[in-house]
């Protein structure tokens, strides 16, 4: 018979390795990382790859021989390159050997990001107005994708405001405000990343110009100025103390009323106007407050119509289009009404008060910019534009500007080693008011100021039996109204 059996044994057939090549990765101008797996199948296995810029690695170089072990499963390789050449394309591939033969993989590919720009230089920055600094600088690299301009106030960071093309050096910031420094910085990019920052540049917006308005027209005396005042048509008028009532009757062309021009003014600036809702008549007649160009081909205007108020804006060579939504016109709360411009943003606002502005619904504002801002003036007025108006009444009340209304109803009294002093304060916006003087046959000189709703003085440098003549005038910060009407007293 048979023994028993013996004990058993157990043993691998030992081959040449497997290959793999996997995908590069953490790619750079002049760095990759190459990957792969080696199976050494039961033999002490070497790996190491194989690269070079020939797509069949006729021309190669090769890593170091890394060990990967003797055992049966696949064991990963990896080697970084870091001295490729930017927007190159490279070929590689694992290779393998043990004491039973070698082993090739497949062939990969990768490609370098170019390298990233060089900085650009010279970076210059000058205020062109008080709402906008230009940008210029010079661009040192033939592969820039785009220009990243950086921006920061004084004590601030820097933050990006915004990206223009390739071959674009220069920026118009339209985004600042009046008297304030800003410092830029600007950076190339493409593929291979971001450039290294330019230099700084700084620069500083002057000032908002102040209002260039000085006229106040508070409709005292018997006529009205019509050297301000410009009649579309002769309309019947009635002017009283501080009130204008202006009856219109449209021509045969449906265009009638009066305009009211202020002076020269700039953008930047802003004004208003008390103008009261058409009191009767048709819905035809309009009041309104603007700025316009010189030439009168561009506009933006505050207007009531037919029981509403509106915002409209007229390019050159464009019709007038409305801003932001027409609403019900309310007396009180829209009874100031003035346009003000800041960053390149126009803004149309209301005020029940003349202190407290808003814009009276949402969209009334836009991005406008005149074309030629130096050469602007401002329009106060009514009229009968459609070929259908009817007749209509329209009130005008101290048609003012940001300079404060004139006082008025200045007295003077004489008491016992002093003059007494009283006027009408008829402004909204006053910083003060300045006190003048003068003895007989003298000259006007200032004696006091007071503050801001304050309507009264007492002069107690004054001599017996002399005669003085005062006058008083409001301040603020865009300038002094006119001088109130003179007043004079003796002490006995």
């Amino acid at each position: 018979g048979f023994s028993s059996y013996s004990n058993e044994a157990q043993a691998t057939a030992s081959a040449a390795p497997g290959t793999t090549t996997s995908a590069a990765t953490n790619l750079s101008a002049s760095a990759a990382t190459l990957h792969g797996s080696v199976i050494p199948n039961g033999a002490a296995t070497q790996a190491w790859f194989e690269w070079g810029a020939s797509s069949s690695l006729a021309t190669r170089d090769s890593t170091a021989k890394q060990s990967v072990g003797a055992g049966t499963s696949p064991a990963a390789v990896t080697a970084t390159l870091t001295t490729l050449s930017p927007g190159t394309t490279y070929h590689y591939r694992v290779a393998a050997r043990n004491a039973y033969g070698s082993a090739l993989a497949e062939i990969q590919t990768f490609t370098t990001p170019p390298a990233a720009p060089a900085a650009p230089s010279n970076l210059a920055a000058a205020a062109a107005s008080a709402a906008e600094i230009r940008l210029t600088w010079q661009d040192r690299s033939d592969d820039v994708q785009s220009f990243r301009v950086e921006r920061r106030v004084a004590g601030g960071s820097f933050a990006e405001i915004a990206t223009v093309a390739a071959n674009v050096t220069a920026y118009q910031d339209q985004t600042v405000q009046a008297g304030t420094s800003y410092t830029y910085r600007v950076r190339a990019q493409n593929a291979g990343g971001n450039s290294s920052y330019s230099n700084e540049a700084q620069a500083t917006t002057p000032s908002s110009p102040p209002l260039m308005i000085t006229l106040v027209d508070d409709f005292a005396g018997p006529t009205i100025d019509l050297q301000k005042w410009i009649p579309y048509q002769e309309p019947l008028r009635v002017q009283q103390d501080d009130r204008l009532s202006v009856n219109l009757t449209p021509n045969v062309a449906g265009y009638g009323g009066l305009m009211y021009r202020l002076p020269h003014t700039l953008l930047g600036s802003s004004f208003y106007a008390e103008i009261s809702q058409v009191a009767a008549g048709g819905p035809n007649t309009e009041t309104f407050v603007g700025i316009s160009s010189l030439d009168e081909e561009e506009y933006v205007l505050i207007t009531s119509f037919g029981g509403r108020i509106s915002a409209w804006r007229k390019w050159r060579g464009e019709s007038y289009f409305r801003v932001g939504a027409e609403i019900a016109y309310h007396p009180v709360n829209h009874r100031f009404r003035r346009i003000r411009e800041q960053g390149g943003i126009t803004y149309f606002e209301v005020s029940a008060d003349g202190t407290t502005w808003a814009q009276p619904a949402s969209g009334w504002s836009i991005a406008h910019r005149f074309s030629a801002p130096e050469n602007l003036h401002g329009l106060v007025g009514a009229g009968a534009f459609w070929p259908d108006a009817s007749a209509g009444t329209a009130i005008f009340e101290n048609v003012n500007t940001t300079v404060p209304a004139i006082p008025r109803s200045l007295s003077a009294t004489p008491e016992a080693a002093r003059i007494s002093l009283a006027w009408q304060d008829r402004s909204v916006n006053e910083t003060g008011f300045r006190i003048e003087r003068r003895a007989t046959n003298g000259s006007f000189s200032e004696i006091a100021s007071v503050g801001a709703n304050i309507s009264e003085y007492r002069d107690n440098a004054v001599q017996p039996g002399v005669t003085y003549e005062y006058r008083v005038r409001a301040f603020n910060a865009s300038g002094q109204s006119s001088y109130s009407n003179r007043a004079a007293a003796t002490i006995p």
